[in-house]
Formats: C-alpha cells, sequence, structure tokens
C-alpha cells in the first residue's frame, strides 16, 4: 500500500509561478490527477448532500431515545457491546456525511476515494450492529413480551438501522465519473 507521500507525489505537481518576493517565483502544487466527478447535476447532487446529512443527523434523536430508556437491554452486556460499536459507527458516519457534504463537485482521487468507502461501509455496520443490538436483545430476555421501555429501545434502534440503510443505499446510488485533468496541458502551453 502506497504512502500518502508516494500518492500525493503521483497525483501533485510542483509548479514555479511568479512572485513579487526575493526569489522573484513561489511554488506552488497543482493537482494532475483525473478528477473524480459524482455524476449529477451540481444542484441535484448538493441537495442529495444536504438530505443525506439531514436523514444522518435526524438519526441523533431516536438513537438517543433508545439509550435513555430504562431496560434490561440497555444494561446487558452483549447488546450494550453492539449499542456501542454502533455508536463509533453514527461518529464516523457522520464525519463520513459532513466531508461527503464538503466535498467539492469536482474533487482529488484521495478525497473521493476516501467519502466513498466511508459511506459505502460505515452506515452498514452501524445498522447491522443496532439490529445485533436488538436482536440480542430480544433473545436474552428469552422472547418474553417486552415493557413499554423496551419496546421504546427496539423500536428506536430499528428506525436508527433503518436510516442508516438508507444512507447506505441512497449513497450507493449515486453514480461517479472520472475526468481528464486538463491542467497539464495548459501548463505545458504557457511555459
Amino acid at each position: 500500500m502506497k504512502s500518502l507521500r508516494e500518492r500525493f507525489e503521483e497525483e501533485y505537481a510542483a509548479v514555479s509561478i511568479p512572485a513579487d518576493n526575493k526569489r522573484g517565483f513561489r511554488v506552488i502544487y497543482r493537482y494532475y490527477a483525473p478528477w473524480y466527478i459524482w455524476d449529477l447535476p451540481e444542484k441535484q447532487l448538493s441537495a442529495r448532500k444536504n438530505h443525506l446529512l439531514i436523514i444522518s443527523v435526524s438519526g441523533l434523536l431516536p438513537y438517543l431515545a433508545a439509550g435513555l430508556q430504562d431496560t434490561d437491554i440497555n444494561r446487558m452486556t452483549v447488546p450494550v457491546i453492539f449499542n456501542i460499536i454502533a455508536l463509533c459507527a453514527y461518529i464516523l458516519e457522520l464525519f463520513a456525511v459532513f466531508r461527503f457534504r464538503s466535498a467539492k463537485y469536482k474533487t482529488d482521487r484521495t478525497t473521493y476515494q476516501s467519502v466513498d468507502r466511508t459511506m459505502r461501509s460505515i452506515p452498514l455496520i452501524r445498522a447491522c450492529c443496532l439490529l445485533m443490538t436488538d436482536i440480542t436483545g430480544i433473545c436474552s430476555r428469552n422472547f418474553s413480551i417486552p415493557d413499554v421501555s423496551a419496546a421504546a429501545a427496539l423500536l428506536g434502534n430499528l428506525i436508527c438501522a433503518v436510516l442508516a440503510f438508507y444512507i447506505f443505499y441512497d449513497y450507493r446510488k449515486i453514480p461517479f465519473r472520472t475526468e481528464k485533468n486538463r491542467l497539464l496541458q495548459e501548463d505545458q502551453k504557457l511555459l
């Protein structure tokens, strides 16, 4: 696996440009690798980004409501372990959605791969952990009829799992394409 420095050196090149300083020039780094573009019109992509962000943030309410219930499901070891993993995944999901929201329409390879990798995996991991929280919680209660607080905890986890699956599914539907970067040709014409 290549280091971050090796990838940077593959994708960027140093270019000297004139400047008003002692040396008469300054060095900037230009991106020359292909552009990665989510293949939707910019306004539609922006609306989709906002939609995913709202869905992800709105999942906090049912998650808190489920976690604050005073019930066996929130105290037993196995469901709590899955719930802690789901909480970590939720934090990573929020970072991924915010990063996706802040990514430009044309983005570099590193940003695209980072966003794509996390948006295709973390919401799915979160949803599976929340479902496992519910399943292990129900199994550890010997399939007895849950009381109101246990039912609220199960329902809150289920709603969060559905939202996470929706984020995973909706992001996967966004097509992408690569576009040749013409900056190198433009810079060579200037020289």
